[in-house]
């Protein structure tokens, strides 16, 4: 009987994958390291003492996450979180057409990103998502003031050395930005 040379190479490959399989299991790292771990004695005559010390102001300007309201932690405490930001226009001097009325403001929309995750989605296409970063959905309600601040963020910061450097905000500066609000600054007065 003459065997093609695919038959020999497929009647020589299993008798050689046979031979060169290793009886003898090892695992790697066996028989180096005995149960007494390096004889490492737990030390119970140290004491640990742990606090929490404060940071300080931390930089909170160009974040990729701005947190928003208030949140009680039965051990942290109770954390306040605001939001400043500016408005400006699409165009710089943009021309009004309206004649003889006074131009006026009627609505802002401010979206807050939340991170979340699509639920269902119904007959007529709406979307249903879940929030992931609301603390207790089911009793949290949100009231939402917003001011007119006179405050002017600015995007750089010139030094006296001439040089010029992004403008950087820190969380300590409420105070300084919270002067510039004045009577009647309130903008949303809707009791929802």
């Amino acid at each position: 009987m003459i065997l093609s040379p695919l038959k020999k190479i497929l009647f020589i490959l299993p008798v050689l994958l046979l031979i060169s399989c290793d009886k003898d299991f090892n695992e790697i790292g066996s028989n180096i390291i005995g149960d007494d771990h390096f004889d490492l004695v737990p030390d119970v005559t140290a004491s640990i003492v742990a606090n929490n010390v404060s940071t300080g102001a931390v930089q909170s300007n160009n974040l990729d996450i701005n947190p928003l309201g208030i949140y009680t932690d039965p051990v942290f405490g109770k954390t306040t979180a605001n939001f400043v930001t500016q408005l400006e226009l699409g165009t710089v001097n943009p021309t009004f057409t309206v004649i003889n009325t006074p131009i006026e403001i009627e609505s802002v929309r401010l979206s807050i990103p939340y991170y979340s995750r699509l639920i269902s989605t119904d007959s007529d296409g709406i979307k249903i998502y879940e929030l992931d970063s609301v603390y207790n959905p089911n009793v949290s309600k949100i009231k939402l003031n917003v001011y007119r601040n006179r405050y002017f963020l600015q995007n750089i910061d010139h030094e006296p050395d001439g040089t010029q450097q992004q403008q950087r905000y820190y969380t300590d500066q409420d105070a300084e930005v919270n002067a510039a609000l004045q009577p009647g600054d309130l903008l949303n007065d809707s009791s929802e």
